[in-house]
């Protein structure tokens, strides 16, 4: 699903970390796929799920059973003694024909089947859990390196501006204006380092043992364009490929199943039966024993109304399954036309943000040369170069995580969403710290 490269140069923007290992995005999913309880229940509940199969198979084997009883009779007659009896009996009973238990069969290999999506379903959206944990990590840390360097900026300008101000050089309102953008940069600091220990707890609710620094984005981070470069080949792709919609096209299926197995509670059933039974009791001169084997039909007449009222209950669960199935279809269209659109915007976007920090850079140094010349330049025409140029690095940066995360999602709505695209991504970030 790749095509070309296309290299564009990023800043590194981000700066903070508490953690001394540099951990990608593989190594995340490697510790979730042992830890995440989400991924973890769904595991255990297609290990439940897929036994359906091996029980709607039971049913139609023999059914082999022994039973032993003891009794001890005490004689009240004069001249009679008290004694004991036992029997021992084998029993066989072979369905012949059961069709409520055929059309079980058929549900439960569906139901295998389903529960095999929801399992890829899941997977996959742990993957996708786990980029999105990851890169709300790298965007906090990104915003609070935007923040530190405002606040690092704006404090040097305040410095300047003071000497100016002691100098008669700027008015006092010039200085008041780089209070004002200090004060503000100082809350914008804290709010984004608290945002990024809410963003690492919430990474470490998938992966504990999450304690190593993650990577940044590289100096050199390739994008890759969408293949085809048609929207509607990848919606198409969504509908046909999805693991949510296949899941809830075989509920559909499997409760439809289920309206012909209500509908045969009706239908005659037929068993096979064989049995051996040996006694022995002093009232006899000998051990007793005898065999009995036949052919049993058991036609229902009248069940209170029960196969009608489960008829009517499958029917409608039918109902369900199919406008659930009409539901994932429609957020799967959404979603493949949304993570489509996604990539391009951020392919274009980088593009002209890349344009836009080149050309933020050169106005902050040409009103830094025509300041320091002497020219009708004012601090406060620094102060708002410095913030462009600031915004343009951060911006750019935020552009290229929120393409990965794009590309990502564009993955999972076609259902080929895998851990080698983590490694892909994980190739385009730096572990050079």
């Amino acid at each position: 699903m790749l095509k070309q490269f296309i290299a564009i140069s990023a800043l590194i923007g981000v700066s903070s970390a508490s953690f001394a290992d540099v951990i990608g995005l593989p190594q995340v999913h490697a510790q979730a796929l042992r830890d995440d309880p989400v991924f973890a229940a769904a595991v255990a509940q297609y290990n439940a799920d897929k036994e359906a199969l091996p029980m709607a198979i039971s049913v139609l084997l023999p059914n082999i059973s022994s039973s032993y009883a003891y009794e001890h009779v005490d004689e009240h007659t004069p001249g009679l003694a008290s004694y004991g009896a036992n029997t021992r009996q084998l029993s066989l009973t072979q369905p012949i024909f059961h069709h409520a238990d055929w059309i079980a069969l058929t549900e439960a290999k569906l139901q295998v089947k389903q529960a095999a999506a929801t399992l890829a379903n899941a997977s996959q959206d742990l993957i996708y859990r786990v980029a999105q944990a990851y890169f709300k990590v790298l965007t906090a840390a990104n915003n609070l390196a935007f923040a530190e360097k405002q606040e690092k900026t704006f404090t040097t300008l305040k410095k300047q501006a003071e000497h100016h101000l002691t100098a008669g050089i700027i008015a006092d309102a010039d200085l008041s204006d780089i209070q004002a953008s200090l004060d503000n940069a100082k809350s914008q600091r804290i709010t984004a380092a608290n945002e990024y220990q809410t963003a690492i707890a919430r990474l470490q609710e998938l992966a504990p043992e999450t304690d190593g620094q993650l990577k940044t984005l590289r100096t050199t981070a390739p994008l890759v364009k969408p293949s085809p470069e048609n929207e509607n080949a990848w919606v198409a792709d969504a509908l046909q490929n999805n693991w949510a919609i296949r899941t809830a096209d075989l509920a559909a299926q499997i409760q439809q199943r289920e309206i012909w197995r209500s509908q045969s509670g009706h239908a005659p059933t037929f068993d096979a039966s064989f049995t051996y039974t040996r006694g022995n009791s002093p009232s006899y001169a000998a051990t007793t024993a005898s065999t009995s084997a036949g052919v049993t039909m058991t036609l229902p007449l009248f069940q209170g109304g029960a196969v009608l009222s489960q008829t009517r209950k499958a029917k409608a669960l039918y109902e369900a399954a199919k406008n659930k199935l009409t539901l994932a279809q429609r957020q799967t269209k959404t979603a493949a036309q949304d993570a489509y659109r996604g990539v391009e915007t951020q392919l274009s976007e980088v593009t002209a943000l890349m344009q836009e920090k080149i050309s933020a850079e050169k106005d902050l140094a040409a009103t830094r040369a025509a300041y320091e010349a002497g020219a009708n330049r004012a601090m406060t025409d620094i102060l708002t170069s410095e913030t462009q140029r600031l915004s343009a690095e951060h911006d750019l940066v935020q552009a290229y995580y929120d393409y990965f995360l794009n590309f990502l999602a564009l993955k999972k709505a076609v259902g080929s969403l895998s851990a080698e695209d983590l490694t892909l991504v994980d190739q385009w970030l730096d572990s050079t710290q």
